[in-house]
């Protein structure tokens, strides 16, 4: 690279080609937030302050409770909590199927203090869709400095480290042209109009589609269990191995949905979504669920 060009030309040199991999997101969203900004004509008085940072830090510190460090990425905006993840990053079902879990341990956490506290809760939206990287995840001020204004041209310029480090634009990586994250952000704007009602956890059908196809790739793996029962459908992924007893069903994962299916059917999505009532986690044998509140 000529001696002259800053690290901005060299990081965006190495986006040459596209990559496209499959993520899953979740998208939580307190609910009856806006409402209260709009009814103060966007002054809120400081009560409604308070009550707001109440909310916000309370919503956030449930998802930061518990992290994926190594496979998941999170963006806490506002009323919303984003959790993402990278199929290519998961080596084990069991990984996937405790992230589900924590993403309704959250859910659950947010939606149980709320209504002690007489608030309207948070919806949950889980989706999945192609993610397209790019660009550089961020660009600093360093990252501008011209080479041949450094002592050394490949290390760091002479300007203060605070001031070097400081980031003037920001692409995360794992929300670089994320459609889960879009179809996520779009059926949760639909709510109630879509029949997405209340503060209620939802998966839309593509996310069972990709665990069905991640189990297919993986030969340990039994075929997904996938059946009406009453009201609720049951899709899971079986487990039975050397561990277990072979007269006792475990679920890798599981998902109890709600019956009807919701149609999704707009000019920017069409899709079916279902309420989730229980969860069915890897480490714990039938009948235990999880709730969803």
């Amino acid at each position: 690279m000529p001696e002259h060009l800053s690290t901005f030309h060299e990081k965006l040199s190495r986006y040459q080609t596209p990559t496209i991999t499959d993520s899953i997101c979740c998208w939580t969203d307190l609910l009856g937030f806006g409402s209260d900004l709009y009814g103060a004509k966007w002054e809120p008085s400081e009560a409604l302050w308070i009550s707001i940072f109440n909310r916000i830090t309370e919503a956030h510190r449930d998802c930061y409770r518990k992290l994926d460090l190594l496979t998941e990425f999170a963006l806490t905006l506002n009323d919303g909590i984003v959790r993402c993840c990278d199929l290519a990053n998961i080596d084990h079902i069991d990984r996937l199927s405790m992230w589900f879990r924590e993403c309704i341990l959250t859910h659950n956490r947010i939606n149980e203090r709320e209504q002690r506290q007489q608030l309207p809760g948070a919806r949950t939206v889980l989706a999945h869709g192609k993610k397209l990287i790019h660009g550089p995840s961020e660009l600093t001020v360093e990252d501008f400095v011209l080479n041949y204004t450094k002592l050394d041209p490949s290390g760091p310029s002479r300007l203060p480290r605070k001031v070097a480090e400081r980031i003037v634009a920001s692409n995360p990586e794992p929300l670089q042209l994320n459609l889960a994250f879009s179809k996520a952000y779009i059926l949760d704007r639909l709510g109630s109009r879509g029949g997405i009602k209340g503060g209620h956890f939802y998966i839309d059908e593509g996310v069972l589609q990709a665990i069905a196809h991640f189990a297919k790739t993986k030969p340990h793996l039994r075929a997904p269990i996938d059946r009406e029962e009453g009201t609720s459908r049951l899709f899971a992924i079986p487990r039975q191995d050397d561990e277990y007893s072979q007269d006792d069903e475990y679920f890798h994962l599981g998902f109890r949905l709600q019956l009807p299916r919701i149609s999704i059917n707009t000019t920017e999505i069409e899709t079916s979504v279902y309420r989730v009532v229980e969860f069915y986690p890897w480490d714990e044998p039938l009948p235990f669920t999880l709730p969803v509140v």
